[in-house]
């Protein structure tokens, strides 16, 4: 009789976790579209800098208090769990990452969600935070897999506006203007879509 295999187990092993951000850190490309998320998930918080943020972002996940799901990208992984401490800064600005790398619980293994805006908060309409939060879960699918697009959507889930979009990102008026014109035409081809 032949045993079936044992499933692997729902999250990345340490040495998994291990392989998956040495090769992010090897990779100059994929270094550098984390940065630039950082940088606009860094936005605004005291006395925290976009490396600063993905240090951080990296040290929960090695320490394990981040349970990485089987089949999630690094990128998307990163970004959560940056989101996550840029949250837990705002709300809390003594918030002391020591806290975060003690022992990991049970009940820690999802990535805390942040709001979609700051100065919105979710506890005040549970049913606008649920349609929000879909709503930015559908751009963020349209938009898959468009580097300047995402970094885009991203910027404005963070509340940056223009000005400081483009500044943020590295990018002149004109890039601006062409990533703007491009999710717009992108979000008018969701709404037909969805109606």
């Amino acid at each position: 009789m032949v045993m079936p295999e044992p499933e692997p187990p729902k999250h990345l092993q340490r040495a998994e976790v291990d392989a998956a951000l040495n090769s992010l850190v090897r990779d100059s490309g994929a270094m550098a579209r984390v940065l630039k998320l950082a940088r606009v998930i860094a936005h605004g918080l005291p006395a925290m800098g976009a490396e600063d943020l993905l240090q951080q972002a990296m040290m929960l996940v090695v320490a394990g208090r981040r349970k990485w799901p089987r089949g999630l990208s690094t990128l998307l992984m990163l970004k959560g769990v940056m989101r996550s401490v840029a949250y837990r800064t705002r709300r809390k600005p003594n918030y002391v990452l020591a806290e975060d790398l003690g022992s990991p619980s049970e009940d820690d293994s999802e990535i805390e969600s942040s709001p979609i805006a700051e100065g919105v908060c979710p506890e005040a309409d549970p049913a606008r935070a649920v349609q929000g939060e879909s709503e930015l879960l559908a751009v963020q699918k349209a938009v898959n897999g468009e580097e300047t697009l995402e970094l885009l959507v991203e910027a404005l889930a963070e509340g940056l506006t223009g000005k400081g979009i483009a500044q943020e990102l590295g990018w002149d008026q004109k890039q601006y203007d062409a990533a703007r014109k491009r999710l717009s035409r992108r979000l008018a081809e969701l709404k037909t879509d969805r109606s």
